[in-house]
């Protein structure tokens, strides 16, 4: 297949990179070589930190090993342009003071500059990851991270370092440790989204989530009840239930040292071997349990009418509602209670 050369410009300075289309897997797929600044595009002649001067053409390719001599002196001019101050510095000083710098230093030793300019870029900015150069060009991040190459080769290579699992549990680990003082039983949220997509990889799978039916990997959040800050996630295949992923959720918080005092679960992680799970680690939990739970409907029908009585009518959030708190026997021999509610207002509504 023939390689095309690709020109962008940033900040008034032109770029190339070379595609050359390939077949893998019976998909087309591009492998672009960054060649560097464009010094006479219809000679072929470019410049970069790695080659110096050089001649490239499409169908010679790297040529010329001469060139680099009869070429010799300082590169192109970059442009001294003034740099967006603002946000950058703001977000450097909050990191500093939610001690998160060094946490995020530890991951990648060799690529400290660019994993930080990258996540500054992600946080300030929408575009895609093949602009995050034009932007640290313009950013005042260009002299916090002086050594950050965020070209598209590199950014690759970066976000297959990150999402290594040695990586993965050495962020969780510190992370943790920083933000939970080791005397305090921390209070937990725990739900799940969808991510869709129909990227071909292990994680993409066909998930029916409340009958609606996506291609998706599946997102899992643990939320600290507390300060509201998100203690941990985790990534699984889109037709894996949420059901089946709490039991290992609370596994790897407690070997992270989170002694968890209390956890709010969604409806989806209700069943009788995950109540039996969080009764045996000794965990309160409250959930919401799904009408079409065999408990929901005999509750329903057992309790309805007493939770429509004027004596069960309480205010709540602005609204009137009815509830009443049952008594319900758990596993292990323990007990808990359910409430059901009827919210008035919503009843008459409708």
């Amino acid at each position: 297949m023939v390689s095309h050369i690709h020109v962008s410009s940033k900040k008034g300075t032109s770029y190339a990179e070379v595609y050359t289309p390939q077949r893998k897997d019976g998909r087309k797929i591009n492998d672009p070589v960054y060649l560097g600044k464009v010094v006479d595009l219809e000679k072929g002649i470019f410049y970069s930190r790695k080659r110096g001067y050089f001649r490239y053409t499409v169908d010679g390719g790297f040529e010329d090993s001469d060139f680099n001599k009869a070429k010799s002196g300082p590169p192109p001019p970059e442009e001294n342009l003034i740099l967006d101050f603002g946000p950058a510095y703001l977000l450097w000083q909050t990191l500093q003071k939610m001690e998160l710098i060094d946490i995020l230093r530890r991951l990648c030793p060799k690529r400290t500059d660019s994993l930080l300019a990258l996540l500054f870029y992600r946080i300030q900015e929408r575009g895609g990851y093949s602009m995050a150069s034009e932007w640290l060009e313009g950013s005042y991040a260009k002299v916090l991270f002086s050594n950050a190459q965020l070209t598209s080769q590199r950014v690759s290579g970066l976000l297959k370092e990150l999402g290594n699992e040695a990586v993965f549990r050495r962020f969780f680990t510190a992370y943790l440790r920083a933000e939970i003082p080791k005397d305090r039983k921390v209070g937990i949220l725990v739900d799940s989204t969808g991510l869709p997509n129909s990227i071909d990889t292990y994680l993409t799978a066909v998930n029916n989530h409340n009958g609606v039916i996506s291609e998706e990997t599946r997102l899992l959040l643990v939320v600290d009840k507390q300060g509201g800050k998100p203690l941990f996630f985790r990534y699984n295949p889109g037709n894996v239930p949420d059901v089946s992923t709490l039991q290992t959720t609370i596994l790897e918080l407690q070997a992270m040292h989170v002694d968890i005092g209390m956890a709010v679960l969604d409806a989806g992680y209700y069943s009788d071997k995950n109540v039996e799970a969080m009764c045996d680690a000794g965990i309160p939990f409250l959930t919401k349990l799904a009408p079409n739970r065999k408990l929901y409907k005999q509750l329903l029908e057992e309790h309805q009418s007493k939770a429509l009585d004027a004596v069960s009518v309480v205010k709540y959030g602005g609204r009137l509602v009815g509830i009443v708190r049952v008594t319900v026997p758990l596993p292990r021999g323990k007990e808990g209670h359910a409430y059901v509610a009827v919210d008035h207002d919503r009843r008459h509504q409708e």
